[in-house]
């Protein structure tokens, strides 16, 4: 019997054995080959996987022009991922703003650890209009490999990385 295992690059050790067996068909023994392959999960394996909440201010008085809410952005993988852009758009660009801009990039990217979350703070100010549901959306852009510095890979796709926005302005005539 002759064995080799090999870590994957994943983290999960992969065995193979080999037994030879010697085997009678007729009156002269042969030397026959046969192979097992086991996969013996030693290791674990990474997810990546990156959330994001939505923000809905529902209606707002046009009076109140401070009007704050928190989108999370989280980390609920099992690797580090990189955030090193995010764009805000909107039908209506002047109600939604960043109120502490993030500044990041491929150069200098946001680490977020498993489970670990940032913040990122918003304002919606329906500028007097009144009746028009306005809504936006962020969208994010991270990388999961970070091999050395300015230099980013593995984009991350398929998990909650656009956060929606909405708001609608009122005007309490009291």
């Amino acid at each position: 019997v002759s064995q080799s295992r090999y870590k994957n690059e994943f983290g999960v050790t992969h065995q193979m054995d080999i037994t030879y067996v010697v085997e009678t068909k007729t009156s002269k023994p042969e030397l026959v080959r046969q192979e097992k392959i086991t996969t013996t999960l030693t290791g674990v394996g990474y997810r990546i996987e990156v959330t994001s909440s939505d923000a809905n201010w529902g209606q707002v008085d046009v009076a109140n022009l401070d009007n704050r809410k928190d989108i999370l952005i989280q980390n609920t993988g099992t690797k580090d991922v990189f955030l090193y852009d995010y764009v805000l758009s909107s039908n209506t660009p002047s109600h939604f703003r960043v109120i502490t801009p993030l500044s990041v990039s491929r150069q200098n990217p946001l680490k977020l650890q498993p489970n670990e979350s940032y913040v990122l703070s918003l304002n919606y100010n329906p500028n007097g209009v009144i009746g028009v549901e306005h809504k936006g959306q962020i969208k994010f852009s991270f990388a999961y490999d970070h091999p050395k510095l300015g230099v980013l890979n593995g984009e991350v796709k398929g998990t909650k990385l656009i956060s929606y926005l909405s708001g609608d302005g009122y005007r309490d005539w009291e």
